[in-house]
This record gives structure tokens, sequence and C-alpha cells, in this order.
């Protein structure tokens, strides 16, 4: 289905041709994670804040929003030497495809078995500061829930 643009998303829809290749619309957060990291947990939980929010699975075309179904987030994973910063600055520079979608990506950055730093990047035609506090303080408690696959 394809829901018209409202009047601020047409002005973003504008605003997105203009700026689509410099990542100028793409909202970055690092979260630090402290601790073993059981990734499965991770993208569970993710996954799950995701699917709950209908404005994230969207891609946009001429006429409006495009709605698709819910589908998993790619969760990128670095490890070693590589520097936080090097990662996060690439991954908010890296433009979406906003036809095809997901306009949200995740990255796990692993500096040690304990330490860890979740980077979200996600567009500002799905997104906006607030989202990342709700989507902070809703994937510890999503974490919690088992995957489909454990649960007996």
């Amino acid at each position: 289905m394809i829901t018209p643009l409202s009047f601020p998303q047409r002005r973003m829809a504008r605003l997105v041709h203009l700026h689509q290749a410099t990542g100028a619309l793409h909202l970055s957060a690092a979260l630090r994670l402290r601790g073993p990291l059981a990734v499965g947990a991770l993208q569970h939980a993710l996954d799950v804040v995701l699917a709950r929010q209908d404005g994230l699975h969207v891609t946009l075309e001429p006429a409006g929003l495009r709605e698709h179904a819910p589908a998993p987030i790619a969760l990128a994973r670095f490890a070693g030497a590589t520097c936080a910063s090097d990662v996060h600055d690439t991954e908010a520079r890296r433009p979406f495809d906003l036809a095809a979608g997901p306009l949200i990506r995740a990255a796990v950055v692993t500096h040690a078995a304990d330490d860890h730093q979740l980077l979200v990047t996600a567009h500002h035609l799905i997104f906006d500061g607030r989202s990342f506090g709700i989507l902070c303080a809703t994937s510890p408690r999503c974490s919690r829930i088992a995957p489909p696959s454990s649960r007996r």
C-alpha cells in the first residue's frame, strides 16, 4: 500500500533528492554495550523493536511511502583493530536505497570480549532523535524475550 506524503514529508522528500548522496539526512547513534554480547539476542531485540514500528519498514516512491512487511535488520559486525569512530562515520555517510530499503541499518563493533558498541543509522525520513531514545529504552527489554527458535 502506498500512503501519500504529508506536507512535512513532501518537504523532506525534496531535501532527500537534493542531499541523497551526502548522508546529511542520516541520523546515527552509538550505544556502548558492556559485558559478553549475545549477538543472536541483540539481533532478535532489534527485529522485535523494528517489527512493532510500522514507519520503520517503508520505502520512498514518487507517489508516497510504500509499506513493506517487517524484515530482519542486517547486523554488520566489525572486530579487532577496527576504530569505532571510522565505522560510525562510514555507516553514517553510506547512502540508503530509498526505493528498495531498508532505511535503517545496524552494526556492532567489538573492542574486547566484554566491550562492544552498537551503531544504528537511519534515514531521517523514518527516524528522528526521539526514535533513538525509544530504541535504546525498548531494546534491553526485548533482548530478554527469547528468540522464537529457542522457545520450547
